[in-house]
């Protein structure tokens, strides 16, 4: 090797070594960078009473919660009063969502992490996007994959999520949130408050051809409850009259039908259950056709307004009134928030559990006692004391 060649060797490896010292500096600086995220929120300065708009969508459904007039609501079910709750506690778990792992990523890495955007044909991220009152994007996120640790006994335990920020799709972070509720599934959405009907004192029963199928009533609020035209041979069964008073007590939703002109609800022709309550409230249910899953189609209506004044009983003490008269007006006050919203329910068909409706969609015999009890003797308790 001639004095020349020897120079251009060295000049090469020079070159060489710099550009190997040049990459590992760039693998340094683009490590650090990362790992200085660690700890830091997964969105700055993410104000969460901007947002009036979140679409959520996974590829297959899609939910879009839209606050309007200050109320949260269900875009796909004809904007149903949305939960807040739920939402708040979305918003809020975003907003102080801290990074505990975070790394670049390649484009070729991301489907394994299902971090592309929603996909029907393949596993995919959820996506969710917040926008303000003009519909413009304040932020949004693709969940992946969910990360997983052995726990005890080996098995496999949820416990992070890799996301990536949209506007930053070369950075992937873990966050040990799993977001769950997150799920596009319009129904988890809903307000499911519903009317609470109480302190019953009459229930009565119509066949969808509007004729009566029965009537029970009571004439205290701790009173038995009776047949309003029981006859002689009647043999009532009290525990099933309960049962209907609890149903209606108790009643709840499953589902919104956002529209039922392109359903057969069985609305135009519905069975009809009414109740009246001591507080001067009338209760009317509308129940339709059978839906799927052992749901019912129903709907409901109150009127009425709430008696403003309370009668003292005769044998009322001086010293118990005021107490008397301050709960009532403390449960009026309640009464009257409550009838507000419940006033607000009749724009909308219901899918209820059919096993909830099933003590008041009885006829007039499924209220007796069945043959074997009704015929039982009555027998009387022996006195241990009688000679």
């Amino acid at each position: 090797m001639n004095r020349k060649q020897f120079f251009l060797l060295i000049a090469v490896l020079v070159i060489l070594g710099g550009l190997v010292w040049a990459l590992k500096q760039r693998d340094k600086t683009s490590w650090s960078q990362t790992e200085s995220r660690v700890g830091q929120t997964l969105l700055k300065n993410f104000q969460v009473n901007d947002v009036a708009v979140i679409h959520i969508d996974n590829g297959h459904t899609v939910v879009n919660l839209v606050k309007k007039e200050g109320q949260w609501r269900v875009s796909e079910r004809g904007d149903y009063p949305a939960n807040f709750n739920m939402i708040s506690d979305l918003l809020l778990r975003i907003q102080d969502q801290k990074i505990i792992q975070s790394d670049t990523i390649s484009a070729e890495q991301r489907p394994p992490l299902e971090l592309i955007e929603p996909n029907k044909d393949k596993p995919s991220a959820t996506s969710i996007e917040m926008k303000d009152g003009a519909g413009k994007t304040i932020a949004k996120l693709l969940l992946g994959k969910r990360y997983t640790k052995k726990g005890a006994g080996g098995a496999e335990m949820p416990a992070g999520r890799y996301v990536m920020v949209a506007g930053d799709d070369k950075t992937v972070a873990l966050i040990d949130n799993l977001l769950l509720d997150s799920e596009p599934k319009p129904e988890t959405w809903l307000n499911k408050d519903f009317v609470r009907a109480d302190k019953i004192k009459a229930i009565t029963f119509k066949n969808n051809d509007s004729s009566l199928a029965w009537k029970m009533v009571r004439d205290q609020e701790a009173g038995e409850w009776r047949l309003a035209d029981a006859q002689s041979n009647d043999k009532f069964d009290s525990t099933r009259g309960t049962s209907a008073v609890n149903a209606i007590s108790m009643m709840s939703f499953n589902d919104v039908v956002a529209s039922s002109a392109s359903l057969d609800t069985g609305m135009d022709k519905p069975r009809i259950v009414v109740a009246e309550t001591f507080d001067g409230l009338t209760y009317t249910f509308r129940v339709g056709q059978e839906a799927s899953d052992d749901n019912q189609y129903v709907g409901v209506t109150v009127s009425g307004e709430p008696v403003k004044e309370r009668v003292a009983a005769a044998s009322e003490k001086p010293e118990d009134k005021k107490r008397f008269d301050k709960e009532f007006k403390e449960r009026l006050a309640k009464l009257e928030t409550r009838l507000k919203f419940e006033k607000t329910l009749s724009s909308w068909t219901y899918v209820t559990p059919k096993w909830r409706l099933d003590p008041l969609l009885k006829n007039r015999e499924g209220l007796m006692m069945d043959k074997q009890n009704a015929e039982a003797p009555q027998v009387t308790p022996i006195n241990p004391n009688a000679k």
